[in-house]
């Protein structure tokens, strides 16, 4: 459980993922009005798309918009290699949901949801997939349910149609990258990366932000208090030779 401190203006994202953010916690905030008018709350958000693109950070802006504490599950603890364990640590996890006003984050969620017709998984495995339909299917607490994939083609079709919202987060385009870069640099080095937007196009959030500090890391240790081209060019070379997707 953590309390995180970053508002969702404080991220670089598209503008309609942004507004379709902002519009889910303004509901959310209204719920009790919409309990009074018999309407149905939209408490079940899914997060889809490539790595390091911003979904753990938009849940956490999520989080602090709502004054809300971020629960994170970690999958690894759910996940059993007994018979009908997992399923329990489900109930019990979706219980303690109900116990307060949370956001309730399930991280990697392909690993709960898997298709239940993959031969290359054992019967337990497919039973954990209805009960993940289960929890969500019959959860009406006062918590948000987030779930997040990488993976999305891989997650069984049933647990598609149980979410309220799905919200897919996209790599980049040069305009975010731009404002990433304006962010993350000090002083001129926001200007010289500039000339390189279009070479970190196409990778995610978090290669624009490793590309940032691996620039000022180089001038740091190379004794320049100001960021040179040097620094920006070393920095681009560590960035486009790793792999991020």
């Amino acid at each position: 459980m953590e309390y995180p401190q970053r508002y969702l203006s404080d991220l670089v994202l598209d503008r309609s993922v942004a507004a379709s953010l902002e519009r889910l916690a303004h509901e959310v905030r209204n719920w009790p009005a919409l309990d009074a008018a018999g309407l149905p709350r939209r408490n079940r958000l899914l997060l889809s798309g490539p790595p390091g693109c911003g979904k753990t950070s938009a849940v956490s802006g999520i989080a602090h918009e709502l004054g809300r504490p971020l629960v994170t599950a970690r999958v690894e603890g759910l996940i059993s290699s007994y018979l009908g364990e997992t399923a329990a640590n489900l109930s019990n996890l979706f219980d303690f949901a109900s116990t307060g006003s949370y956001v309730l984050f399930l991280d990697e969620f392909d690993s709960l949801g898997k298709m239940r017709g993959d031969t290359s998984d054992h019967g337990e495995l497919r039973r954990v997939v209805n009960a993940v339909l289960q929890q969500i299917d019959t959860y009406s607490g006062p918590s948000l349910i987030v779930a997040a994939t990488n993976h999305s083609q891989i997650l069984d079709s049933a647990l598609w149609r149980r979410f309220d919202s799905v919200i897919e987060l996209g790599l980049p385009d040069s305009r975010q990258v731009s404002a990433l870069l304006g962010r993350l640099l000090p002083n001129n080095g926001a200007s010289l990366a500039r000339h390189y937007v279009e070479e970190l196009v196409g990778l995610p959030h978090a290669a624009t932000e490793y590309f940032a500090v691996s620039a000022k890391r180089h001038a740091l240790l190379e004794g320049r208090k100001r960021i040179g081209d040097t620094d920006i060019n070393f920095a681009l070379t560590e960035t486009i030779s790793r792999r991020w997707l």
